[in-house]
């Protein structure tokens, strides 16, 4: 591994802001911190950062202790929410910050940040102020700026957050498309689960100061370990027990030995609407979601989601079937 956390923790007063993180981040890899606001995740990047002190674990990068090493001496590359661009320099000159401080001559600087400029394709932009950018350039001067010291690791806190959602998806490929080309590990905060998906080779979802579940961005989705992941990652419809046994008895099966603690996670895709009146199910809602339809039915006495093509008849008070394809059965921890 790259960048090794062992047993990290951090107490604010009474409340226990991170509760022993245990996480590894291998060179060349995009991981994403994943969770709701309040989980822990800028305050772990902080921490990886210098920026913030922990309580006690460790940290290392490449072999190298890192715990008590300042924020200055760790050579990351750091893009915030707000980019945090000088107002009264140009974008060169913003992208030579970081180069000045560390003694780089003129001329070296000069080239540099010309290189950087070019690798995010705004070097026709280099003599304008951050003012006179959209924000989606902006954004691309932030990151130029911390890859222009050639960073061990890139760390970035909700770098997409400000932008619309048109500039926000094409961000999200830029930004992948220069992490593969450097090679350079990136590790980001979001609460953006769709953001999370669509960049991380790796997944690390957070809840309450501790780490629900690690994994591919297909494997937290598809194979949720607790009811909270299923729940925040995705739409879902989770099954009590009792409801399962009576209903849905074919899941059973593969219920794990401490039963009381588990509920049933089927993704709306797995659920199927037919004719079939065998199980009849009662529409409640119709969600138009572009190539395909949210449809909510009631069945035996609960709500749940399904997902059909949009050219699929389907309006709310009709009558369907309902069942269900048992390659989507999870059962996840309560």
């Amino acid at each position: 591994m790259y960048l090794e956390i062992d047993n990290l923790y951090k107490i604010f007063g009474d409340n226990i802001v991170l509760d022993r993180i245990n996480l590894e981040v291998d060179s060349g890899e995009f991981v994403c911190l994943l969770g709701p606001s309040g989980c822990g995740k800028t305050t772990l990047l902080r921490i990886i950062a210098g920026l913030l002190p922990s309580d006690g674990g460790k940290l290392s990068l490449d072999g190298k202790h890192l715990t008590n090493l300042p924020a200055r001496e760790r050579n990351f590359g750091i893009v915030f929410q707000s980019y945090s661009l000088f107002p009264h320099m140009t974008a060169k000159e913003n992208v030579g910050y970081g180069l000045k401080i560390r003694g780089w001559n003129k001329k070296e600087i000069e080239k540099r940040s010309m290189e950087m400029l070019e690798l995010i394709n705004l070097a026709e932009m280099s003599n304008r102020y951050p003012h006179q950018l959209s924000g989606g350039q902006q954004q691309r001067i932030a990151l130029a700026r911390a890859l222009a010291i050639d960073p061990s690791i890139i760390l970035l806190d909700e770098p997409l957050s400000a932008l619309d959602a048109k500039v926000r998806e094409k961000m999200r490929m830029e930004i992948k498309d220069v992490q593969r080309r450097l090679g350079i590990p990136i590790l980001m905060v979001t609460h953006d689960q769709e953001e999370a998906l669509a960049l991380a080779d790796k997944v690390v979802c957070m809840n309450k100061g501790m780490i629900e579940q690690i994994g591919r961005p297909d494997e937290l989705y598809l194979r949720p370990r607790t009811r909270f992941v299923a729940d925040f990652i995705g739409a879902s419809n989770l099954m009590a027990l009792d409801w399962v046994s009576k209903h849905l008895p074919e899941a059973m099966a593969t219920l794990p030995q401490e039963r009381d603690e588990y509920f049933l996670c089927i993704r709306p895709e797995f659920v199927i609407l037919n004719g079939d009146a065998a199980k009849p199910a009662n529409v409640k809602s119709v969600t138009f979601h572009g190539s395909f339809n949210r449809v909510c039915v009631e069945y035996a006495g609960v709500e749940m989601t399904a997902e059909v093509h949009n050219h699929i008849q389907c309006d709310p008070g009709a009558s369907v079937g309902v069942s269900f394809d048992a390659n989507g059965f999870v059962w996840v921890k309560s």
